[in-house]
This record gives structure tokens, sequence and C-alpha cells, in this order.
């Protein structure tokens, strides 16, 4: 009950129940982008992190959506549409949805943008920059050098995988592998943070198999032989990774082909201390899962890449003769 006076001075939002289902009240989260991205970029990078991910307070019926609402002072203006379950997190739960926006948007390769203004600035030196790009240069020379995968590298097959990798960083909830999803061919090292990988049975259980944490890496089978996924990967709090593909890693195939036999090795090691896990194998029938599937793998690598590995080969062999 709220009297007249009450009525006629104030603005009030009525909040009403539908038929058998909870109460819930749609939230907008606006940010802008230049207009050199398509909307369909932008929309489909928030939308498939937001779906995906496991937010605190955000309903998953009806579905959140991003739509373009304007074009207009040199940037084009979005909005993520998403119903809130509990009205009294308001403010927290955008601020959460806001985070996976920003590195939804940032794995995309996609900056954030203000309206054209004139703004005075100064600009950074040449030698400023190129010292800044050395010291990054540096550090993830020295995160590669922490992988397994890439311990048999030279300091040069090192240095050109460093500049090819790719900053991806993901918000506690986003689910950056699905479980048997056909592979995207990247491999993740994890700067900061925590990842859980866990297997997901047909009734939906989840069975936690291993937490991630700086240092360590996934993805490597789907790198090297375009495996689908076999377990999920979920951000167990905001993650920093570098994001390596299979175009920057073929660049070092081709020159030195004898690596994807050292590489395979610990592929099939890998994957056999995981299959021990899940069926409880013994050293000795570890070993022997080792040895049966080394030249299995090592096929599979070779044909993945394909004339790659093939015409490195081919050229090593003329080079020796």
């Amino acid at each position: 009950m709220f009297p007249n006076s009450q009525l006629m001075k104030n603005k009030f939002m009525v909040l009403g129940r539908r038929t058998d289902q909870p109460v819930q009240l749609r939230r907008w989260i606006w940010f802008a982008v230049g207009l050199d991205v398509t909307s369909t970029k932008v929309v489909t990078a928030v939308e498939k992190a937001i779906l995906q991910a496991e937010i605190n307070n955000v309903a998953k019926n009806p579905e959140p959506s991003c739509v373009l609402m304007e074009m207009d002072k040199g940037c084009a203006r979005y909005a993520l549409r998403y119903w809130l379950t509990d009205l009294a997190a308001d403010d927290p739960t955008d601020a959460a949805v806001r985070w996976h926006v920003f590195t939804a948007l940032e794995r995309a390769g996609i900056k954030l943008t203000v309206e054209e203004q004139n703004v005075h600035f100064t600009k950074e030196s040449e030698k400023h920059d190129e010292a800044l790009r050395q010291r990054e240069l540096t550090q993830r020379i020295k995160t590669l050098r922490r992988v397994e995968l890439f311990s048999q590298m030279t300091p040069d097959e090192l240095h050109k995988l460093a500049e090819r990798l790719k900053y991806a960083p993901f918000a506690k909830g986003n689910l950056i592998a699905r479980q048997g999803t056909a592979a995207q061919h990247w491999l993740y090292i994890i700067i900061n943070g925590e990842t859980e990988v866990y297997l997901e049975a047909p009734n939906g259980e989840k069975r936690v198999l291993n937490v991630l944490s700086k240092g360590d890496f996934f993805g490597e089978m789907s790198l090297m032989t375009g495996a689908p996924r076999v377990a999920s990967v979920i951000a167990k709090t905001d993650v920093e990774c570098y994001r390596l593909d299979k175009d920057a890693f073929e660049e070092v195939v081709q020159n030195r082909p004898a690596i994807a036999e050292e590489i395979t090795q610990i592929l099939v090691a890998r994957r056999a201390q995981l299959d021990s896990a899940l069926q409880n194998l013994d050293e000795e029938a570890l070993h022997q899962e080792i040895h049966h599937r080394h030249n299995e793998v090592l096929a599979t690598v070779k044909r993945f890449f394909g004339c790659s590995i093939i015409r490195a080969e081919f050229k090593s062999r003329n080079n020796r003769g």
C-alpha cells in the first residue's frame, strides 16, 4: 500500500511475477567498440562467453543476449541484456558480467573505445616502447622454458614461439574448453590464476581431475593432433593465459621436423598418465600403454601437420645427402 502523495512525487518500478516463474529483473550492460569491428564478431564473442560461463545470479532462461543499440560519435554502442535472479545483488552481478564482457573482447582482439573527443597526450619514445616489448618477450620465453612440451627447443625456436603467443584472459566461471567438442587448435599456458579440469558424465555429474595453476598448460593434444577435447576446463578464479595456435607452431616444425618425435613422447606420456588416473593402471601397464601409443600418436601428428613435416623431412634428407 502506497499513499497517493508518494506515488505522485516519486518514480516506481513494478516487478511482475510470471505465472509459475521466479521473479527476475532484466539488466543492461553497456559498452562501446570501434566502427571498424563488425557487429557479428562482437555479438558472437560476447554471447558465446556469457552463455557458457557460470555467473552467480545470472539466469540461464531467458538467455542473455547482446545487441547493437546505436552508432554515433565514432563508435558502436552495444548492450548485453541478462536476467537477474537475486534482485538484491544487482550491482555486484553487473560488475561480474562487465568483467566477463571485457575478457571475452580481449580474447577476440576487440578493444573497448570511447566517444570521439579531443585528447592531448605525450607519445613515449620508440626506445621506451622497444624496451617494454623486449621485457615482455623475455617474460614469455621464461614461461615457455617451464613448459615440458618445449623443453627440447633451442633458444631461437623459443624466441619465435614467444613472438607468436597471444594474451588470453578469462573471468572466473568462464568455460575455457568443453569435453568432446571439436578442438580449436590452441595450447594454453597459465600465467596467473587457477583452472579446474573435469569430466562430465552423461547424467551431468562432474568428476574433477585436476586443478591447474601458474606454469601449467593444457590443450597440447588439440594443438598437435586436432583431437577433440577429452575433458572440460573452467576458470576457477580470474585467469591469465598465453595462447599458442597451430600456425605458430607449424613454423618451428618446418624448420626442425625431428621435434615432432620429441614432443610425441611427452604427449603420449601425459595422456597415458591421465588414463592411468581414470583406470587405476599399475606402473607396468602404464609403460606398456605408452609404448603402444607412441607410433600411433606420431602418425597422427604428421597427418595433422600434413605436408609441412613431409616437405621439411625431405629437405633435411637432401641437405644431409
